[in-house]
């Protein structure tokens, strides 16, 4: 039988988008569907309304360009975990701050896609590794740098290829506890068991409820006799007696 691999969602972080590429970025969606959190599109565009840096307002000014013939998708999904959230009493820069933002949506996006491996692509360390606290099967990350390589050469990272495999003995765990020898098991329900009976089954019951008692057989025998003998006397008294 075939290994399915599962399909492959990538969250992508400014970091990634600053340092590659509208050629680069076309690249990244062979590896995987590019999901864009709705935090990083606003500050794209952001960038291009207000940015003094030339460098930064080109790329704002290629992804508006790139975006519509992108098949990429802007996302508002986000869930919470103990491990993405800022440190009592730290103050958050921007950058922590999207950052934070962008990990979230990755792991609502995996908890949105169990059958999918979520990758969070960004160029912080600390962040990645806050995401590989959580030990989710289907939720990863890499760098831009891994992403960029991933795309040209077709190799996966070692990080995604241990958790596709990960996710792949899962889901086959999944299957084997779901066999049909295990379906068929008769259900409890309120200390007792509920058998379903076929209706050939059903037929057998009705028969043998209604079949004779054993004795019967043997009183009719009897009866039969009895009359068999009533008969013969009738006749012998009736050719003895009558012609006398």
């Amino acid at each position: 039988m075939a290994v399915v691999i599962p399909s492959i969602i990538l969250v992508l972080d400014i970091s990634t988008l600053s340092n590659s590429s509208a050629s680069e970025w076309m690249g990244f969606s062979r590896v995987g569907a590019c999901h864009l959190p709705q935090v990083v599109y606003d500050e794209i565009r952001g960038l291009f309304d207000r940015s003094a840096d030339p460098d930064l307002e080109r790329i704002a000014r290629d992804f508006s360009r790139f975006y519509g013939r992108s098949g990429w998708k802007i996302t508002e999904v986000t869930s919470h975990h103990p491990s993405l959230k800022a440190a009592s009493g730290q103050a958050l820069t921007q950058r922590s701050r999207i950052g934070l933002a962008v990990a979230r949506t990755a792991y609502g996006l995996a908890q949105q896609h169990p059958g999918h491996l979520v990758v969070l692509v960004a160029n912080e360390r600390l962040l990645l590794q806050r995401l590989y606290e959580i030990n989710v099967a289907n939720l990863s990350g890499i760098t831009g740098q891994d992403l960029l390589q991933w795309s040209q050469t077709g190799r996966r990272p070692v990080a995604i290829s241990q958790k596709l495999q990960q996710l792949r003995s899962q889901t086959e765990q999944s299957g084997e506890a779901r066999s049909p020898e295990q379906a068929v098991t008769p259900k409890k329900s309120a200390g007792r068991t509920n058998v379903t009976v076929s209706p050939t089954r059903q037929s057998s019951v009705r028969r043998a409820a209604v079949s004779m008692p054993s004795w019967l057989p043997e009183v009719i025998t009897g009866v039969t006799a009895i009359a068999g003998l009533a008969l013969a006397a009738f006749l012998v008294w009736r050719i003895f007696f009558q012609n006398s």
